[in-house]
């Protein structure tokens, strides 16, 4: 995890890494969403949501008359003599806490055809079935003026909801990967990214950090791809590059000597992914995968580790400024794995956010209308002593003991926090965003 930038207003220090990232700028001014946006979701919420309450109260006029109040989806199955999934389509429009996500389980046409004829079979009175389909044909008329088809009127609801879902974010989003996957000629299993953050003893009131990135099954879909896994640049609040020091985490490795790439060849796939390091714009360091065989018999686990050093201030001179740190997304990729593991010397008491920032636009947006809703969070694991390995990724126990030791630095002073998401939007900056606390007082 290795976007860094320290501000406070409009000001920024960025610092552009894993995957494939572009170089930063300095952050533009947020902009406000409009009055018109914001009436016009507004008004969708509005329109949709009266003619699906309407739908929802004579629906459960029909139900109740035959099963009896607030009767469970079985109950209306068994009762009604219909099939299962269609009683829990049923249920979950009635019932649904959220009267928009109650959309999403309205049976269609066809569908609506079988329920009509087990009312009729139960005696349903015909005033009850009329009202109903009225109900019905009014939904379907409002829902014509916001979207073409069905899927685009559930992109419309799940996109509006007042509480996003990670199933359904999931969903959509592995459509994209797909596509991506398709269009780009790779995809990864696992994407893993790492920052290790800890104070610096070269420079009082900096920190320094350890960042190991992964892309764990790695698979070229066409020839002659190469792909570009890890970009660095630190830049200060007037897009200057800040001099830092940087030193690979197993100065031993045959393919550093080789390429100049930080390989930890012990955790990579064999025979060695073929790599390099070329010098990109601005100053930029990248890391790049070489071509090679397509395939499953291709697939490809690149991990590597670095020290940063003196990387930025751990303290803010006056209340205001944040620091952030993040991972470019660039890869399609089933799975996000982002730590970040904090010495507990640093950053006290500060609460933690996740935001995601959308770049076609512009690289390393925080425009406040770049910014893509996410239903994932920072979750605090806890100290790093007690364990906070996960299946997700080989061996990941393993390779954090390693690179702590090599490192020279102990799991019990570090809390953990992680941000796992499937199917990540790409291109993007996964951000973990912070206040910098004010600096710590002289000790006498």
């Amino acid at each position: 995890m290795s976007r860094l930038s320290g501000r406070k207003s409009r000001s920024a220090r960025e610092g552009a890494v894993p995957d494939g990232g572009a170089p930063p700028t300095v952050a533009s001014a947020v902009i406000e969403p409009t009055g018109d946006t914001a009436t016009g979701a507004a008004q969708f919420k509005g329109d949709v949501a009266g003619v699906v309450q309407a739908v929802r109260r004579r629906l459960a006029a029909v139900v109740e008359s035959v099963c009896g109040g607030r009767p469970r989806a079985p109950d209306i199955t068994d009762t009604l003599g219909i099939y299962r999934k269609l009683g829990w389509q049923i249920w979950n429009v009635v019932y649904a806490e959220d009267p928009l996500a109650a959309i999403r389980h309205l049976p269609n046409p066809r569908t609506l055809r079988v329920w009509n004829e087990a009312m009729q079979t139960k005696g349903v009175s015909g005033e009850l079935i009329a009202r109903l389909d009225e109900a019905i044909a009014q939904f379907h008329r409002s829902v014509k003026s916001h979207a073409d088809d069905r899927e685009m009127l559930e992109m419309l609801v799940e996109s509006n909801a007042e509480a996003l879902d990670e199933a359904s974010a999931a969903r959509w989003r592995k459509q994209a990967f797909t596509g991506n996957a398709y269009t780009w000629g790779v995809r990864a299993r696992c994407m893993l990214a790492c920052a290790i953050i800890f104070p610096s003893a070269a420079r009082d009131g900096y920190f320094d950090m350890v960042r190991v990135q992964g892309l764990i099954g790695l698979v070229r879909t066409r020839p002659g791809i190469r792909w570009p896994f890890a970009q660095l640049l630190i830049r200060d609040t007037e897009g200057k590059k800040m001099p830092y020091g940087r030193e690979p985490l197993a100065p031993e490795s045959t393919a550093l000597r080789q390429t100049g790439v930080p390989l930890l060849e012990e955790f990579c796939s064999r025979p060695l992914p073929r790599v390099q390091r070329v010098q990109g714009n601005m100053g930029m360091v990248q890391d790049e995968l070489l071509p090679g065989e397509i395939g499953q018999s291709g697939a490809a686990d690149i991990v590597t580790g670095e020290i940063l050093r003196e990387v930025g201030p751990a303290w803010a001179d006056e209340p205001g400024h944040t620091n952030s740190f993040g991972t470019g997304v660039r890869t399609p990729s089933e799975l996000l794995v982002s730590d970040q593991l904090v010495h507990r010397d640093l950053f006290p008491g500060v609460d933690r956010e996740l935001l995601v920032f959308g770049e076609l636009m512009t690289q390393l947006s925080r425009d406040e209308r770049d910014r893509i809703p996410v239903p994932e969070t920072v979750q605090h694991l806890g100290p790093v002593s007690d364990g906070i390995s996960t299946a997700d990724v080989p061996r990941h126990g393993e390779l954090l003991s390693r690179v702590l030791r090599l490192a020279g630095l102990k799991a019990d002073d570090f809390q953990a926090y992680r941000v796992r998401m499937r199917y990540p939007p790409l291109p993007v900056s996964v951000i973990v965003r912070h206040e910098m606390p004010v600096k710590r007082p002289a000790t006498n």
